[in-house]
């Protein structure tokens, strides 16, 4: 049976750069720049095309940056390139990212005439104040209206993106936050703790002591309030950070999980296949190397016993676990065998249990993943 991979495709520009975001992306450019860039990607498809043959695509995700900046026409057109030099699954799961003060009901219809059938919408919160310490450029309300234009242009699937640990925030503005969009219906809800990366204008506030983060109680609490919130609007957890109605689970960031094959394109964009082994791929962090000379891809080989471990590492991220059956296909050697210490040692202390042919971690220790990832560092 062919092969299933993904396709992500890096879009780097941004009105404005969120205060706690180091994703490459440029918030001031001339209008042509888009142009090269849509030329680049175009280029890098049609160059990954003949590689990529031996996998059928279930799912294309258009990430950033911000996707609904681009000009109208550009993400039908590099759907036409998708489509023509790959093969796409009947049921292909199309994803675009925008924000909500860019997207408006002729860019969603336009999105929905291309085969784009999921929207990822970046909320984050719904509270002025905080808005505004993150450098979000859009209001609650214009979140909402972003829910409502999606299905008016047919886009039934909506992702919202939601962060909890911002400094200043209490745990009612959290739980506000979830209530108030998921009163919007929405189908899938991904909610992460703000990681504080250096380099960033919240990374400086914080150092200099004009802002404090949460202590690891107050994030605790927020991820526990999560699930008895979002229960009652039909959802539940898939993943530690992801919660879905039935069926409407993200099939690319599933992809990820399962530790798969995903073809990454774009500037600073991620790749990983089995072409030659596993490898790893990574296009250039810098916007001018990619508009000027392409992606410049450095590709990493995966050892082995790195390769075992970042699958086990995937898959207890989900509710479901570790696929033992694919494990075994895929390495030659049972989970069991692979970690004769470290699967006993978790089975003996309630962390996990294995089930219909998977190894799961108990939802009690799940947020506490890292913790049980210890005894798998070692094989031995």
């Amino acid at each position: 049976m062919q092969q299933t991979a993904a396709i992500y495709i890096h879009v780097p520009f941004c009105k404005s750069k969120c205060r706690y975001c180091s994703f490459v992306s440029a918030s001031s450019y001339a209008p042509e720049t888009m142009d090269v860039y849509l030329q680049r990607v175009k280029e890098e498809l049609t160059q990954q095309a003949e590689p990529f043959s031996a996998y059928r695509i279930e799912s294309i995700f258009f990430g950033g940056g911000t996707p609904s900046l681009l000009p109208r026409r550009a993400i039908p057109a590099l759907l036409s390139v998708i489509r023509e030099k790959y093969t796409l699954l009947a049921d292909c799961e199309v994803t675009c990212e925008a924000n909500p003060d860019s997207f408006d009901l002729d860019l969603a219809r336009s999105w929905a005439d291309a085969g784009v059938n999921r929207v990822s919408l970046g909320c984050q919160a719904v509270q002025a104040t905080l808005l505004t310490l993150l450098g979000r450029p859009h209001t609650a309300e214009q979140a909402r209206s972003a829910i409502r234009i999606a299905r008016q242009a047919g886009i039934e699937r909506v992702n919202l993106d939601l962060i909890y640990g911002i400094p200043t925030q209490t745990l009612g503005q959290w739980e506000e936050s979830l209530r108030f969009l998921l009163e919007e219906g929405v189908q899938h809800v991904s909610s992460y703790a703000l990681s504080l990366e250096k380099g960033t204008p919240l990374y400086a506030d914080v150092q200099a002591g004009k802002l404090a983060m949460p202590d690891e109680d107050f994030m605790a609490d927020c991820y526990e309030r999560i699930e008895p919130m979002v229960r009652p609007y039909g959802l539940t957890p898939y993943e530690i950070s992801n919660f879905a109605v039935p069926g409407q689970a993200c099939r690319h960031n599933l992809v990820y999980w399962r530790n798969g094959v995903y073809l990454g394109c774009g500037p600073a964009a991620h790749g990983a296949n089995d072409l030659h082994g596993w490898q790893r791929t990574r296009n250039t962090d810098s916007m001018e190397v990619y508009l000027k000379s392409g992606p410049m891809t450095q590709t990493e080989q995966i050892p082995l016993e790195e390769e075992m471990f970042e699958t086990v590492m995937l898959g207890t991220r989900l509710r479901q676990g570790v696929d033992l059956a694919a494990f075994e296909r895929r390495f030659g050697i049972s989970l069991s065998q692979a970690y004769p210490k470290a699967v006993p040692a978790c089975l003996a202390r309630g962390w996990a249990v294995i089930g219909r042919g998977y190894f799961a971690l108990t939802p009690q220790v799940w947020y506490l993943q890292n913790a049980v990832l210890q005894l798998f560092m070692e094989r031995q």
